[in-house]
């Protein structure tokens, strides 16, 4: 039997082959990395960023609005409203919803997997060959622990970003070969713009490429042309409708951390995107990734005369330029402080189906001899599987210290509950303290404090995505507390923090500063205590 076949072949389109291939080894990577990558993190509450969110959930579900403490402002602090949205639900169904909101992100997990299993199955069926190459899909996510970290044990947004990305560019690919359904990709549309503020760009950008890319198609060019700008209708309609609720309800057209993060200095923030972006490049899975979807389109552009060669022509070019228009992007934004390029993690699900097209094309006419060696590269695929989960297991992912701050945090606040009257604090980890402390926080780099997000943006982007903190601003709040932690109070040396003193413009050293605060501890907890503050005895 041939190896090659067409794209409307029974075999495709087999329900049975369906849900007898793709379905048990999504669930069964799913699985194995959670597992694995629960025992490495020992994830708790979730990173300290997810307390954000979920403490704006708990307020709007318990009636206080769309707050970081009750009886604050209104600022949209939490990045996804979508996100936001599911974990106010979360809140409202039971008191500590942690477990819910992390069992919702595995089956994020898992329907992100098996999205990008169905996209390596359109991939393969446009090139005209066989399936039976998925398993090597799997594989391929065995080799990145770190994604699930971020999907899952986060408990951020990360995860359902992930899977409306990869479902939108799964619509997209599919118009590409006659299959155009025209409202999955108007609702994809939406709900991706809807859920980051970088989706309206992802969403007009696939509707474009998509209208773009149709020009000259002899099957179902007008209903993919006219599908496209439906789309294309639908995340403006998103946007508009987005805008709109935020200026009613906040009097701002964009989220508070757009403005605490994005710096009006375009220099530094391009400087520290592309540096971003080299990290993410450089990194020995992502090369081995992109190396092999380099032979996929080598060996699609050499067939490109062949029979039915359109469709993957097609197909490539739309994820050529979204790879391309995608990383620009984040290159704009600056880039990202969090470990395993949470950002580019969005690549994953369409960059694997593209690099299992490159082993297909690699062993195209070898299956025979590779066939006697099968055992030899079984092995070295666990080997190879091994080294990913041991780097992962010394490294953590480059973020398991989030976890560890968000459960500390939250002792904090739960311990500074204590101190009556309830001083105000000034922090620049801002999650799990506002989980459990009754008082007024002020984020010391303005992303859920209005006037501290608006000061300065010129700071912004010299300081790797932490340059919202304006001395300013701060001088005419001065909180009564400022950046407790807990710490061994015999040790002054903190206060030396480079990293603090980088985000916070040098505010420890600063002689006004020092005038009116001086270094104290409670209950272990080191800090900075306004003079005309007295602590209980």
């Amino acid at each position: 039997m041939s190896d090659r076949l067409s794209f409307d072949s029974p075999v495709v389109r087999s329900r049975a082959d369906y849900l007898i291939g793709d379905v048990p080894l999504a669930l069964i990577v799913t699985l194995l990395l959670a597992a694995f990558t629960w025992l490495v993190l020992d994830p708790g509450v979730g990173f300290d960023d997810a307390n954000i969110t979920q403490n704006y959930a708990e307020n709007i579900a318990g009636g206080h609005g769309y707050v970081y403490f009750v009886g604050g402002e209104r600022v949209e602090g939490s990045t996804s409203p979508l996100w936001t949205a599911w974990n106010v639900m979360a809140f409202a169904l039971i008191d500590r919803p942690e477990p819910l909101i992390g069992l919702s992100g595995l089956i994020i997990t898992f329907a992100i997997v098996l999205t990008s299993l169905k996209i390596t199955r359109i991939l393969f069926a446009a090139a005209d060959l066989r399936m039976r190459y998925t398993p090597a899909a799997a594989f391929l996510f065995l080799l990145v622990p770190t994604f699930v970290g971020w999907t899952t044990w986060s408990l951020m947004d990360t995860g359902l970003w992930i899977l409306l990305v990869a479902l939108l560019v799964q619509s997209c690919l599919r118009s590409f070969a006659g299959k155009t359904n025209v409202p999955a990709l108007m609702l994809l549309s939406a709900l991706v713009t809807w859920c980051r503020p970088e989706g309206v760009v992802v969403g007009a950008g696939c509707a474009i490429l998509l209208f773009l890319l149709a020009v000259g198609m002899p099957q179902a060019r007008s209903r993919q042309r006219s599908a496209a700008l439906l789309a294309l209708v639908a995340t403006g309609a998103a946007y508009g409708i987005m805008v709109g609720l935020r200026y009613a309800y906040f009097g701002q057209i964009h989220p508070n951390t757009y403005y605490a993060k994005i710096s009006t200095q375009t220099g530094p923030q391009l400087y520290d995107g592309l540096r971003y972006l080299k990290s993410y490049l450089t990194e020995p899975v992502h090369l081995l990734l992109f190396a092999l979807a380099a032979c996929a389109l080598i060996h699609v552009l050499r067939t490109r005369k062949a029979p039915h060669a359109e469709t993957i022509i097609r197909i490539s070019a739309f994820l050529t330029m979204f790879f391309a228009a995608g990383a620009m992007v984040y290159v704009g934004l600056g880039g990202d402080h969090f470990g395993s390029h949470r950002f580019y993690q969005v690549f994953l699900p369409l960059l694997i189906p593209v690099a299992t097209l490159g082993i297909a094309c690699l062993v195209a006419g070898r299956e025979h001899r590779l066939r006697k060696l099968l055992p030899i590269v079984l092995i070295l695929a666990v080997a190879l599987t091994g080294l990913q989960w041991w780097r992962f297991s010394q490294a953590k992912g480059g973020y398991a210290v989030e976890f560890g701050i968000a459960s500390m945090s939250r002792k904090m606040g739960r311990d500074f509950n204590a101190l009556q009257p309830a001083p105000s604090i000034g922090i620049y980890i801002a999650g799990g303290i506002s989980m459990s402390y009754d008082g007024p926080i002020y984020d010391l780099l303005g992303l859920n404090w209005v006037k501290m997000a608006h000061a300065d943006r010129n700071h912004a982007g010299r300081y790797t995505n932490h340059g919202g903190f304006s001395k300013t601003v701060f001088f005419e709040t001065l909180p009564d507390i400022v950046s407790p932690e807990r710490r061994d109070c015999a040790d002054k040396s903190w206060t030396d923090n480079a990293f603090a003193d980088n985000i916070l413009d040098g505010l420890y050293k600063d002689r006004r500063f020092r005038e009116l605060y001086v270094v104290d501890c409670w209950k272990d907890y080191s800090f900075f205590r306004k003079r005309t503050y007295r602590l209980p005895q």
